[in-house]
């Protein structure tokens, strides 16, 4: 029985108890009038509380009807909320040793919406895996229809270490923090870091609010061995489409090449999240700034309200307003033959999909290419729009438009696995930069500490030049493959001299406008170490964020 089932039971029976004492009162009512007997309110609630709990059967009396149907189904009512109550008892102690016994290596969940439904959806395609559900107090219930010998759900008590304890989280694999409570999240990985892991145990947030996130990311919580990744779902799966939909992946971005301008139509939640990774990742081998051209109705009081939080975002690009008028009608003003990419993300999908169609029939106008510039209909409410409408997908392609669902990236090749990947590749980026400090090579037990002893900040920031490999990679014409590619591998220390400066001078790029990105602003070295350290911690202010040749 799930959890919606078993609130509605209890809904049931609550009215029936209502029903049987307010029916009480009223037959005991009628039955002092019948015989003349003297009767209060006080008489008849007491009375008709005694149904629930005393023999009330009368012989040779007449009753009346309402009392008649009162006590009998009074003690139906108790009854049955007794029985509620020893079969919930009974289902939670089963459900906590089946957890006990017999799940290890299992996720955990904390938190079930249409996120966490879609994500446990897929992991349940690979054969074996278990999954705990742990529910917030409170949490509404939502329709499902899920394995249940392999996905267990119980309910978040009082004291959160009571449900760690239950759901088995020392002996999880992952642990994966989804509800839509950025608070609930918090509280529930402050409890985790008092928990005494024996290995580093893999953590992901969900925090919804952008603000939430980068606090997390500068000042997050210590303890409890845990490896904490830090994400809003808008953000990661923004992140994905602007890798998936690079400008370099449509035509390469040559040393000799111009500045790269990508515009975004529409300036939604998800827009917001598309600039910033873009503007992190959009580094290429031209060492130009990337430009930025935003289009929206009254863009510049909502991009200018934005910035407050990104007030340092134009030191990492250049960023262009147009009034979204001015953008598709009829003079418009925008040259497409410079625009590398073009992505489109309104209010709703409904609506992206709509301006996707006119950005394509304004650029084609002008190009006479159907294809030129790239066009990408970002749909990032996850409503189904796609789906539901005829000839939908079909209409796009015809036009030329790609379409980039969010709902896509809701999986675990993409949430989890990949994750992982990254941090392995970020774990000995972290190790190479250890080495050159140490002037010798770290033996794998040192560079698992290394990386196990970072700030969850750093960590975070080896993750980024790990993501922006495959950039560099496509400028040599290479790429990342699973090690069963029958291709042959590349030595990359066979790699000429002048491309690993060129990698090095786009990283710098690709690092100041991290730094940028992060509300950093540039320091000077200091004498005093640990001042620099806190200058660098607290107040974002950072020596090494210059320009490579003031290096």
């Amino acid at each position: 029985m799930d959890n919606s089932m078993r609130k509605t039971i209890n809904r049931i029976i609550s009215l029936m108890v209502i029903f049987s004492f307010l029916l009480g009162n009223v037959g005991w009512y009628q039955y002092h009038q019948m015989y003349e007997q003297p009767f209060t309110v006080a008489t008849g609630m007491f009375l008709s509380m005694q149904l629930f709990t005393v023999n009330t059967s009368f012989h040779e009396v007449h009753l009346p009807l309402p009392l008649e149907i009162a006590r009998f189904l009074s003690p139906l009512s108790l009854a049955t909320a007794i029985l509620g109550v020893f079969f919930a008892l009974f289902r939670s102690a089963y459900v906590n040793a089946i957890i006990r016994f017999r799940y290890k290596n299992h996720f955990v969940f904390y938190g079930f919406n249409t996120i966490a439904l879609e994500l446990i959806n897929s992991l349940l395609k690979s054969k074996g895996e278990k999954i705990v559900v742990i529910l917030p107090a409170n949490s509404e219930p939502i329709d499902f229809d899920l394995n249940k010998n392999r996905v267990k759900f119980i309910e978040a008590g009082k004291h959160l270490g009571d449900s760690i304890n239950q759901a088995q989280i020392k002996k999880a694999k992952m642990v994966l923090l989804l509800s839509d409570d950025d608070t609930q999240n918090m509280q529930f990985v402050s409890a985790l870091t008092k928990v005494p892991f024996r290995e580093p145990k893999s953590v992901m947030v969900r925090l919804n609010r952008q603000e939430h996130v980068s606090l997390f990311n500068d000042f997050g919580l210590k303890g409890g061995g845990l490896t904490l990744h830090v994400f809003s779902i808008h953000q990661k799966c923004a992140a994905y489409v602007v890798d998936g939909f690079a400008p370099d992946t449509f035509s390469p971005v040559d040393p000799d090449d111009p500045q790269v301008s990508t515009l975004i139509v529409g300036f939604s939640e998800a827009s917001m999240h598309l600039l910033t990774e873009a503007v992190q990742m959009y580094h290429f081998a031209n060492l130009k700034k990337p430009r930025f051209i935003l289009s929206d109705h009254q863009i510049r009081e909502k991009y200018s309200a934005w910035k407050m939080n990104f007030p340092m975002i134009e030191k990492a690009a250049d960023i262009h307003l147009m009034e979204l008028n001015d953008l598709l009608g009829d003079d418009n003003q925008m040259d497409f033959k410079k625009v590398s990419c073009i992505f489109v993300c309104g209010d709703s999908d409904s609506l992206t999909s709509t301006l996707a169609l006119r950005v394509r029939q304004v650029a084609f106008n002008q190009t006479k290419k159907n294809g030129q510039p790239p066009v990408i209909a970002v749909h990032w409410q996850m409503s189904q729009v796609s789906e539901l409408v005829p000839g939908f997908y079909d209409a796009l392609e015809g036009a030329g438009i790609k379409l980039a669902d969010f709902r896509k990236y809701i999986n675990r090749t993409h949430l989890i696995d990949d994750q992982q990947t990254y941090d392995t590749l970020a774990r000995y980026i972290n190790a190479y930069y250890e080495e050159s400090w140490m002037g010798r090579k770290l033996s794998q037990q040192e560079i698992d500490e290394k990386w196990q002893s970072l700030p969850d900040r750093l960590k975070e920031s080896n993750r980024l030049p790990a993501r922006h490999l495959p950039y560099k990679l496509r400028i040599a014409g290479l790429e990342i493959v699973d090690s069963s590619h029958p291709g042959d591998g590349v030595n990359l220390e066979d790699l000429p001299e002048e491309l690993f400066r060129l990698f090095a001078r786009i990283e710098k790029n690709r690092w100041n406008a991290e730094k940028y990105i992060q509300g950093f602003v540039p320091g000077e070295y200091q004498s005093d170490k640990e001042l620099e350290k806190k200058l660098k911690i607290v107040l974002k202010v950072h020596p090494a964020l210059k320009p490579w040749d003031e290096i």
